[in-house]
C-alpha cells in the first residue's frame, strides 16, 4: 500500500506540473495562390524540327536547327571526307512542305549558301541556311627551308629531256588521301599566285604524317615550263578543310 501511494503521488504532481505549461499557437493564414499562367509558346508551322544527313556509320548526324537566326548547322568530322552531304531526314510540322527536296546533295564546301525554303499549310515560308563546320584539327607542315638557308631543288637532265623532281612533305594532321591532300606551288613574287598542282607518288602510301610528291618537267613540252630559275615559290598544302602555306619559299636550279 505504501508503493501505491507513492506511484499516485507522482502523478498528481506531474499532472499539476504539466498544466502549469504555456500552450502555444501557430497562427495560420489562408492566402490565395495566384493564378497559373501557361507558359507554353506556340511554334510556327513553317519551320524545320529535325535534320539528319548520312554518314559512314549507321547513327547519321543530327544538326542542330536554330530558329533564332534559321540556320542548320552540321558538325561534320574531317575523317569522313564528305564532299557532298546526303539527307538522311527532316522533320517538318504537319502539311508543311519544303525545297529543295530531301533528296538533293548538299555541298559541303560551296561558296555561296545552301538554303532550304519550308512552306506551311498556311503558305507561310521560312528559309534556312545550312552550314558546315568540318572538325578537323589544324594542320601543321614542316617547312623545307629555313630564314637564312632557301631550300634549292636542282634539276639535272643529263642525257634525258626529262626529269622528275620529288618533294617530302612532312607534318601532322594529314588527311592520308589523294583525293582530299594536294600540293601546290604558289609565285611568290606575284604574292602567292598558283604555278602547279604537284603529284602525288604512286610508289608511296600517303600517311597522315607524310606524303611524297613530284613534279615533271620536260623540255620538250611546253605545258611543263611553269617554274624558272632563281625565282621564289611558296608550297601550300590543301588537306580537305585546311590549309597550311609554307612561311619559307624554295628555288629550282638546272632550268
Amino acid at each position: 500500500m505504501k508503493n501505491i501511494g507513492i506511484t499516485i503521488a507522482g502523478f498528481i504532481v506531474l499532472v499539476l506540473s504539466t498544466s502549469s505549461c504555456k500552450k502555444t499557437v501557430e497562427n495560420w493564414k489562408d492566402v490565395k495562390a495566384e493564378a497559373v499562367k501557361d507558359t507554353v509558346i506556340a511554334r510556327e508551322n513553317n519551320r524545320i524540327i529535325s535534320y539528319k544527313v548520312q554518314s559512314p556509320t549507321a547513327e547519321g548526324i543530327y544538326a542542330a536547327v536554330n530558329d533564332s537566326d534559321n540556320t542548320i548547322n552540321v558538325y561534320l568530322p574531317y575523317f569522313y571526307a564528305l564532299n557532298f552531304l546526303e539527307v538522311a531526314s527532316i522533320g517538318l510540322p504537319a502539311g508543311a512542305a519544303i525545297s529543295p527536296s530531301v533528296d538533293e546533295l548538299v555541298p559541303v564546301f560551296s561558296n555561296s549558301p545552301f538554303t532550304y525554303t519550308v512552306t506551311a499549310a498556311d503558305k507561310t515560308t521560312r528559309k534556312y541556311s545550312v552550314k558546315v563546320i568540318v572538325l578537323q584539327e589544324k594542320l601543321l607542315i614542316n617547312e623545307l627551308s629555313t630564314a637564312s638557308v632557301t631550300r634549292t631543288y636542282a634539276l639535272n637532265f643529263g642525257a634525258n629531256p626529262v626529269v622528275d623532281v620529288y618533294f617530302s612533305i612532312t607534318g601532322s594532321n594529314i588527311v592520308p588521301s589523294a583525293d582530299y591532300t594536294t600540293l601546290h606551288l604558289m609565285d611568290a613574287a606575284s604574292g602567292g599566285k598558283e604555278v602547279l598542282t604537284c603529284i602525288l607518288s604512286p610508289s608511296e602510301a600517303p600517311l597522315t604524317t607524310f606524303m611524297y610528291y613530284y613534279y615533271r618537267y620536260d623540255k620538250n613540252d611546253a605545258s611543263t615550263w611553269r617554274i624558272k630559275a632563281n625565282t621564289d615559290y611558296w608550297f601550300e598544302v590543301r588537306s580537305y578543310n585546311r590549309i597550311y602555306r609554307m612561311t619559307y619559299p624554295v628555288r629550282f636550279s638546272g632550268i
